[in-house]
């Protein structure tokens, strides 16, 4: 074997020295900053007709119109930040409600109706056109935009548009972001290494929003977003320590005014059934002392046309008024003689033809009879109903605002299972919220209380986490329920329930000579008795039970109580309510 001569060694370290040198040039090139650049509208390819979408430093995978130099935002995108933009199926219209005006739009026009809105001055309107000078609601591939600028006052959403290319920045969520600055100079690149082109020179003090949805460090490059909207990558060497920054909205929702009685509500239901019960109202009055509202059972659907059936009487607002007695008209979607449904509510309240034609009968019918008030009592709604029901509530709201009478609407208690009535929405709108705080046992239930004090408190702190005690007014019953609770043949019991006024119910335990024990946590008298296979039980409505639900409901501040229904009442209640509430 030949030895190797130090020629050989020569040539093996000159081949180790290329070597390494190939392998160091390839290693500074990897690692070497690209200079090579990228235009903005190569990296941001969109048409000129549409807009990227770059939403709480994110760049999102959708795109927005463009059109006319306007911004359009997708429909159920607004709906979603607010959703009194109510799309009405039966005119084919776009609403909006406010305090004192219904904007309706059309699809592909530059104008909205006004109706029952001031637009200028002190004069009253009624669909009144207001033009403007761009399309508010168009259809782009099969989905509905509304123009930005015709939402943007109603929406705590703000939209900066940057042009060339074309990108939309949204903030829709507020509170802590993370920012730094360019603390020498450097450069935006295009992708999360040094082989990113260069989209930007960023001058040393340069502000950038940090985000990254995968909260990723790539290769030492942070993704961060200039102030025009411009989102890729820098390296982490050049940025100062970042920070987060409070990011705050300076959007203020609309409070619309209120119609207040001015004083403490003390209000009696009074059940009118015909024209001719009117006439009782002298005799029910006789021992009541302390009332400052009747709202007497005058109106009820009678067609999903927005008909009412009418049982009102200008001389009964006129005893009222000689009293000092203000009338609040209760409409039902029920006959309150059968307490029957009477018609589909679905096709009343999804057509705002239907509605407005209902709303105008209602007001037609206060200028007629001089009422000063309408109290809403619709109930057994569905939860399909129940946005319909609400956008009628915002409607009326208007009518009665500019015919300066108070709105009130009666509400079950809230619970999950009846939250499509919107407490809290309906109060934006109606001056009070009445909640029947009663009927906690009814026909079809087991036997119980009526109204138990623990169910009265139940409906005060479910109320006010929605809507301002100064709103709130808490009726009360002024029956009760005897139970006979039946044992079968089988062995199984059946439950029957009759309603009672006070008086009859006191009646009933006397002829029966039913026991009765003081119930703390109801805070009723409870009675029973046994008459061969029947069980007769009462909860009962009286005074000791009325002076325990008004101590909670004085303490809570509400506006005021409202009892259902008058007639029912002990007489003797009267100077306790008129201790409580003031």
């Amino acid at each position: 074997m030949r030895k190797k001569t130090i020629v050989d060694y020569i040539v093996i370290l000159i081949f180790l020295g290329i070597a390494v040198y190939i392998v160091m040039g390839w290693i500074k090139e990897k690692n070497s900053l690209s200079v090579e650049t990228m235009d903005i509208k190569e990296f941001y390819e969109v048409a000129d007709d549409r807009m990227l979408v770059i939403e709480n430093g994110l760049l999102t995978e959708r795109e927005i119109p463009y059109l006319d130099g306007r911004v359009y935002l997708p429909l159920d995108y607004v709906q979603k930040h607010n959703d009194r933009f109510y799309w009405d199926k039966g005119t084919e219209k776009l609403i909006y409600t406010t305090g004192d005006e219904i904007r309706l739009i059309a699809p592909d026009e530059k104008e909205y109706v006004s109706e029952n809105g001031f637009i200028e001055g002190d004069e009253v309107t009624d669909g009144i056109k207001c033009p403007v000078d761009y399309i508010i609601l168009r259809e782009v591939d099969k989905v509905m935009y509304i123009a930005y600028d015709f939402v943007k006052e109603f929406l705590d959403v703000t939209v900066t548009a940057v042009l060339d290319p074309n990108r939309a920045i949204i903030r829709s969520k507020w509170g802590e972001y993370l920012f730094t600055k360019v603390k020498a100079d450097t450069q935006l690149r295009s992708e999360g290494n040094v082989k990113g082109k260069v989209l930007r020179e960023l001058p040393a003090g340069t502000k950038l929003e940090l985000t990254d949805s995968n909260g990723a460090n790539r290769n030492g490059f942070l993704l961060a977003m200039t102030e025009d909207g411009v989102l890729a990558y820098v390296d982490e060497k050049f940025l100062e320590k970042a920070s987060f920054e409070d990011i705050t909205s300076g959007f203020r929702e609309a409070s619309y005014a209120k119609n207040s009685l001015g004083e403490s509500v003390k209000l009696a239901w009074n059940i009118v059934v015909s024209k001719e019960k009117n006439n009782d109202i002298t005799n029910l009055m006789k021992n009541v002392s302390g009332v400052n509202v009747l709202s007497p059972t005058w109106f009820n659907t009678k067609d999903e046309k927005g008909g009412i059936e009418d049982r009102a009487s200008a001389d009964y607002v006129k005893k009222a008024h000689d009293k000092g007695i203000k009338v609040w008209a209760l409409v039902s979607n029920f006959n309150p003689g059968t307490n029957k449904l009477v018609i589909d509510e679905g096709k009343l309240l999804s057509d705002r033809k239907a509605r407005a034609a209902l709303i105008r009968n209602l007001t037609d019918a206060a200028d007629k009879y001089g009422f000063d008030g309408i109290n809403v009592d619709f109930e057994n709604l569905t939860k399909e109903e129940g946005s319909h029901y609400v956008q009628f509530i915002r409607e009326l709201s208007v009518a009665c605002r500019h015919k300066d009478l108070v709105l009130s609407v009666d509400n079950y208690v809230p619970f999950d299972f009846n939250s499509f009535y919107d407490i809290a929405e309906q109060s934006c709108y109606a001056d009070y919220i009445m909640i029947m705080a009663y009927d906690e046992h009814y026909v079809g239930t087991e036997a119980g209380s009526v109204a138990s004090l623990t169910y009265v408190k139940t409906a005060l702190e479910n109320t006010l986490n929605k809507v301002a005690s100064r709103q709130v007014v808490i009726g009360m019953p002024f029956y009760t329920r005897i139970w006979r609770v039946v044992q079968l043949t089988d062995g199984n019991h059946k439950t029957y329930s009759d309603t009672a006024s006070m008086g009859d119910a006191q009646k009933f335990i006397q002829a029966h000579s039913m026991k009765g024990n003081w119930y703390e946590t109801e805070a009723q008298h409870y009675y029973t008795s046994d008459e061969g296979d029947t069980t007769y039980k009462i909860w009962m409505e009286d005074v000791d039970s009325v002076t325990a639900k008004l101590k909670e409901i004085s303490e809570a501040g509400v506006a005021g109580v409202a009892g259902w229904r008058l007639g029912q009442e002990d007489s003797a209640v009267w100077p306790i309510i008129n201790e409580y509430i003031r």
